[in-house]
């Protein structure tokens, strides 16, 4: 997300949803716009933000919520097997669904284009061919670590699974990347 927004904008605008837009902007209005957005791999983008939000993530509050909340765990394994739950991720911006942020209440999605994290290149460069600007993506906010693989066992994927079954089933992932993606085009 801060590649994408910083290419394109020159800035990191709020995580706002699909729906936030709509009422913003009003239906009309919202309907003409070329939408996108880009997600990941739930059991990949849960890691990296729990690894984000450990490096003091975005601002004070992602600090102050971090030290509140992820210091009780060991480690991220510790993490998912005693926190994450269907209404414990609703809690904090970063482990919300990724539905939550381009669907509408009744799990129909309101963007154009789907992009993928792990297509980013690919997939922004279509998105700059359609918004008719010459941007290149920068690399922001990379955050070097272990494979997202290598720290799930077999209970921490199930968790994982079971929390975000409506993002892996609507994206087309699996554990091991993209199953099959959402082909919606703009």
């Amino acid at each position: 997300g801060t590649s994408v927004s910083k290419s394109l904008f020159g800035y990191l605008p709020y995580h706002y949803t699909a729906i936030d837009y709509r009422v913003i902007y009003g239906r009309r209005t919202f309907g003409q716009y070329f939408k996108f957005a880009f997600v990941r791999n739930p059991w990949d983008r849960l890691y990296s933000a729990y690894r984000y939000l450990k490096a003091g993530g975005w601002d004070e509050k992602d600090r102050i919520w971090a030290a509140t909340n992820l210091s009780a765990y060991n480690n991220f394994t510790d993490f998912v097997k005693n926190w994450i739950s269907p209404e414990n991720i609703s809690k904090h911006l970063h482990f919300r669904p990724q539905c939550y942020f381009v669907c509408d209440t009744k799990g129909r999605l309101l963007v154009d284009y789907l992009a993928y994290f792990e297509t980013i290149d690919d997939d922004f460069k279509k998105i700059a061919r359609r918004l008719q600007i010459d941007a290149v993506i920068g690399q922001h906010n990379i955050n070097p670590g272990e494979h997202y693989q290598s720290v799930y066992d077999n209970e921490a994927y199930q968790i994982v699974a079971e929390a975000y079954a409506q993002d892996i089933s609507l994206f087309g992932y699996d554990f091991n990347g993209i199953r099959q993606r959402n082909r919606i085009q703009g």
